[in-house]
């Protein structure tokens, strides 16, 4: 009997180390979805609604403002699951401040860094814009938006499928060429569509003709990228 309970308790630790583990692997999933469409948002604002006074329209600016929450919660929940999910651990194991730290030292926990780092910087820069209305010069929001798409590429490039992949530089250009499409297409028409009639009609064939060149990029990129992966 005493054999048999043992062995009841052993199996009941083993089912529920299973189920905390699953459970972390998919809040994994979901956080690394969520900093994914946060950065696609953000850029979608910086490609569709800037340098035009489309920046401070109220309905844009809270998108704005949900993709930066959901890119740094993204990025920080990441952070902390990551190194639970690595060693099979249970939910304690997500505020362990070990497994933490030995995530942000890695290549991962670099690129988390930084992208939490450059919201911040487009926050405040976009901030600056809209108190300044016109003042701030074009080629402001030329770079502003370079940064956001270097950041969103450098980022996800370096810690995502495309670093894993051989060979590593041409499979990280393809990740970050491809992530950029679809941040510049699927972003800029929500940004487009979230501003609704307020968008001006220029604005909204500039758009076009980006995602003109967006939409084949994405396509393109994204088959050559799975070709390279499957081998």
């Amino acid at each position: 009997d005493g054999g048999d309970t043992d062995q009841q308790a052993l199996l009941e630790a083993v089912l529920a180390g299973v189920e905390s583990t699953g459970s972390i692997g998919s809040a994994l999933a979901i956080a690394r979805l969520v900093g994914y469409l946060g950065i696609v948002a953000m850029i979608g604002v910086l490609v569709a609604a800037s340098p035009s006074a489309l920046i401070g329209d109220p309905r844009v600016t809270r998108l704005w403002h949900w993709g930066a929450a959901a890119t740094v919660a993204g990025a920080t929940a990441v952070a902390m699951l990551h190194g639970a999910d690595a060693v099979r651990g249970g939910w304690a194991d997500v505020v362990d401040p070990s497994l933490l730290s030995e995530t942000l030292g890695t290549r991962l926990g670099a690129s988390l860094i930084v992208r939490v780092a450059a919201v911040g910087i487009l926050v405040a820069a976009v901030a600056n814009r809209r108190r300044r209305a016109g003042d701030a010069p074009a080629a402001l929001w030329a770079n502003a938006a370079a940064i956001g798409a270097v950041v969103a590429v450098g980022t996800r490039a370096a810690s995502g499928h495309g670093a894993s992949a051989d060979p590593v530089p041409v499979a990280m250009a393809l990740h970050g060429a491809h992530m950029l499409a679809v941040a510049a297409w699927v972003g800029g028409l929500t940004t487009l569509l979230v501003a609704g009639e307020r968008a001006p009609a220029p604005v909204v064939s500039e758009f076009s003709r980006r995602a003109g060149v967006a939409v084949p990029v994405a396509v393109l990129s994204g088959a050559a990228l799975e070709w390279i992966q499957l081998g």
